[in-house]
């Protein structure tokens, strides 16, 4: 732990992700299938100070925190503006402190913690979930508090982690981001519903028959926050008219008929959460009998809900996108994460990998950033 010159008591991690299919549904109470990915979020944390430090070591910042302001959650006394890295740093803090003392453990001690993740920020492959996860897991060590801290299953630990990205980020995300870093599974993906949390899993395509592809896109995009919530307000304004707690409850014929009393955005947002949302049952059904022509179809009916409706894409990834689909051999392709930019992900049978690198390379130019997945 050089940052602070001594070692550190614990070193943790935590995954980033990618979403398979089922885009924008978390919060709509819906269903998502998303699988952990290969890079990592890590922190060390140490212990011996007056105050809490954080150093993030891609950023170069240094970030000092008094242990009053995490205990009260005074984000504007600590220097947090929401939205920042420290922001989700300090509201983890904030919760793990919370749900600890509220079971007895008392104050959370002065820490040091020193992160560095290879997850590329704003890639749509939840860099902040995975912050979130290693900081919370790294608070949670047993070090950290002598052996007297209460242990916290996956999903405490995911939804802390969700309290503190609406608390202090100013994220109204769903749930499926840090569940998918906490409970995840390499080489499985996880069918979440994001109302039960119920999850079943289902594994990837056997590597020697089809993986998936995930490239980077390199774009992004610095309004994607701000557009994330306007979509969800658009699917609470449906909600609200269709008479339903969340749009989970909807289904086609019940937006048809109220498609006059609703404004055209609000509209195209729940077509495509009505339309999404068994699209990712019949993906795991797919994936489950190896029917890799259906699974490519359904994800390439994903994106061009998203691009149309949903309008969470861009030219670049739809660029992106339909170079890899007219690509022989490719089953689909589709956007993942939030969208505005961000990274693509195709399913690709054995032996036209480097058909579909030599598309991406195409558009995104000849350093291609990529990871295969599937199950061994």
């Amino acid at each position: 732990m050089h940052a602070f010159g001594r070692e550190p008591v614990a070193v943790t991690q935590a995954p980033g992700r990618v979403n398979l299919i089922g885009e924008h549904t978390d919060y709509n109470d819906g269903y998502v299938m998303p699988t952990p990915i290969p890079l990592m979020c890590s922190v060390a944390v140490g212990l011996g100070g007056r105050e809490h430090e954080v150093v993030a070591a891609a950023l170069g910042e240094r970030w000092p925190c008094g242990v009053e302001a995490v205990v009260a959650g005074d984000a504007a006394n600590a220097g947090v503006r929401a939205g920042s890295w420290a922001s989700y740093v300090f509201g983890v803090m904030h919760e793990v402190q919370a749900v600890l003392a509220a079971r007895g453990a008392g104050a959370l001690p002065a820490v040091q913690l020193a992160i560095a993740s290879d997850v590329p920020i704003g890639s749509g492959l939840s860099s902040s979930a995975a912050l979130e996860v290693a900081v919370a897991r790294a608070l949670l060590e047993e070090e950290v508090w002598g052996g007297a801290a209460p242990a916290l299953d996956p999903l405490e630990v995911a939804q802390l982690c969700q309290r503190a990205e609406h608390r202090f980020a100013g994220v109204p995300c769903g749930i499926m981001d840090q569940l998918a870093s906490a409970a995840g599974v390499p080489g499985v993906a996880s069918v979440i519903d994001c109302r039960t949390l119920q999850t079943r899993h289902v594994p990837l395509p056997d590597h020697r028959i089809a993986r998936f592809l995930v490239i980077d896109s390199g774009v992004r995009h610095a309004n994607a926050s701000g557009e994330y919530a306007a979509r969800r307000r658009s699917c609470e304004a449906a909600a609200r008219e269709l008479g339903v707690n969340e749009l989970r409850d909807a289904d086609a014929y019940m937006l048809e008929h109220a498609r006059a009393a609703l404004p055209p955005e609000v509209y195209r947002c729940a077509l495509h959460v009505v339309n999404e949302n068994p699209r990712v049952l019949m993906a795991a059904e797919a994936m489950r009998g190896g029917d890799m022509e259906r699974l490519g179809g359904l994800m390439n009916l994903s994106h061009a809900s998203l691009r149309d409706l949903y309008r969470v894409s861009c030219p670049e990834v739809d660029r992106l996108v339909e170079a890899l689909q007219s690509t022989e051999g490719v089953k689909g392709a589709r956007m993942t994460g939030a969208g505005f930019g961000g990274c693509v992900v195709a399913l690709v049978p054995a032996g036209h990998e480097n058909a579909a690198l030599q598309a991406a390379a195409r558009i995104i130019g000849l350093q291609v950033s990529a990871l295969w997945l599937g199950s061994q």
